[in-house]
């Protein structure tokens, strides 16, 4: 038996799985869906020439995994929102990224919904793993990439709680720790608030103690990290 006939025998005996492939030059979406068929024994379910038809076709049937290939889309200003729109109508369908090598764009891909990623330097082989294992439910990528994950979702986690902490304040006690945040001290404060300085010490006690920090610099960081990663902070 021929490698060949090796390939197919194991092609047969996997349970079928459909994709949807989404590439813009017809020769490349016509070589890759042949490939996928042959090699990883896919069924197409839908070849696509722009992100448009692919949502078109997600809204209307659900594949087991779907293949996008941003690089090829110049037209697109960003594949980071095109990725979100289609993770928006996919219904649980993995969406796997094609052509990127850079770190940074494929964070902010599987950021925005991609499950897995393909890179520039991948082979036909690691392609039909990956697309396999997103269409598992696995979520696909490399050791540095999930630390850096790993990474923003501290950050998340960190912005969260200080916005937390700051909705714990009254609106005097944000209006004063905005007017420390933006380096005024005790004596301009309470000229601009009309208060006296000895009540702007003491809503700055009662502000460190609720933020939990040591000191007025810390509660103004605390302030300004919360309005620069959050939405408007209120009273």
């Amino acid at each position: 038996m021929t490698s060949t006939d090796i390939q197919a025998s194991a092609a047969a005996e996997r349970p079928a799985c459909s994709v949807a492939v989404c590439i813009q030059t017809r020769i490349y979406r016509d070589g890759l869906t042949n490939a996928l068929k042959a090699h990883g024994g896919f069924g197409v379910a839908r070849a696509c020439e722009s992100p448009d038809e692919l949502r078109l076709h997600l809204r209307q049937s659900t594949p087991h995994v779907t293949l996008i290939d941003l690089c090829s889309q110049r037209a697109l200003k960003s594949s980071s929102a095109e990725v979100r729109k289609t993770y928006e109508v996919a219904r649980g369908c993995p969406i796997v990224v094609l052509g990127f090598n850079d770190d940074d764009t494929i964070v902010g891909l599987l950021e925005s919904g991609a499950a897995a990623y393909v890179t520039i330097n991948d082979s036909i082989d690691d392609l039909v793993g990956i697309l396999r294992d997103a269409a598992q439910g696995e979520f696909c990528c490399k050791p540095r990439i999930a630390r850096r994950l790993q990474q923003r979702l501290a950050q998340i986690a960190g912005v969260r709680e200080g916005e937390s902490k700051v909705d714990r304040l009254s609106r005097r006690e944000l209006e004063v720790l905005a007017l420390v945040q933006a380096g005024r001290s005790n004596k301009q404060i309470a000229r601009e608030l009309c208060l006296e300085v000895p009540t702007i010490k003491n809503h700055m006690h009662h502000i460190i103690a609720k933020l939990d920090v040591r000191s007025r610099h810390e509660a103004g960081a605390l302030l300004r990290t919360a309005a620069a990663e959050g939405p408007p902070v209120t009273a």
